[in-house]
């Protein structure tokens, strides 16, 4: 129950982080979503005046999800001189899944103007496949594939609980290739 008011402040307890803050981590780079719509050139450019040098967008989810916004939202960035990857929030538990959700990925790249030097993310942190496969050799399979398309630079992106519990080994992936989300409560610029 509640106010929309009250039931939307508890929604987003994670606290919030002024970009004119200096007691926090870099703020280098952005993530976006469809969730936040059309970003203008003037948008782009007002991130870049407090230290956002890049940005990772979301363009896909298992094979049948295209972020609608991702076209303007690739072109305005490069047009703000911002450096652009891509993350496709992945939902596969086997090899094959894998391969054929990296090649929607690499499509839907392709089709807003992304090109084979972009920062391809495996976004892999869907709760609904824990334990259904082997999630670090259909991570593998994901990177080869991409690879094999054109795209050298491949990363993945999850929960430091997924390394820890061992549903994604790190070595395996190698230490360079994985990127762990960290949401830290007590904000300092010593969380890098």
């Amino acid at each position: 129950g509640g106010s929309l008011q009250s039931r939307a402040r508890m929604a987003y307890s994670v606290p919030t982080i002024s970009v004119t803050n200096n007691n926090t981590p870099t703020k280098s780079f952005v993530d976006i979503s469809s969730h936040n719509g059309f970003i203008s050139v003037n948008d782009f450019l007002n991130m870049k005046k407090y230290g956002v040098t890049g940005v990772v967008i979301k363009l896909t989810e298992y094979t049948t999800y295209k972020n609608e916004y991702a076209a303007s939202q690739v072109k305005n960035a490069k047009a703000a001189a911002l450096k652009v990857s891509a993350y496709h929030y992945s939902w596969f538990a086997t090899d094959s899944e894998a391969r054929l959700e990296a090649d929607y990925f690499a499509k839907a790249a392709l089709s807003v103007g992304l090109d084979y030097s972009t920062v391809m993310v495996n976004d892999i942190e869907e709760p609904q496949i824990l334990g259904k496969g082997n999630l670090t050799s259909s991570s593998i399979a994901f990177q080869n594939r991409l690879n094999q398309l054109g795209f050298k630079t491949v990363q993945h992106y999850s929960s430091l609980s997924w390394f820890t519990s061992g549903y994604l080994n790190q070595q395996t992936l190698g230490q360079k290739k994985i990127w762990v989300a960290a949401y830290p409560y007590t904000i300092s610029n010593t969380n890098n």
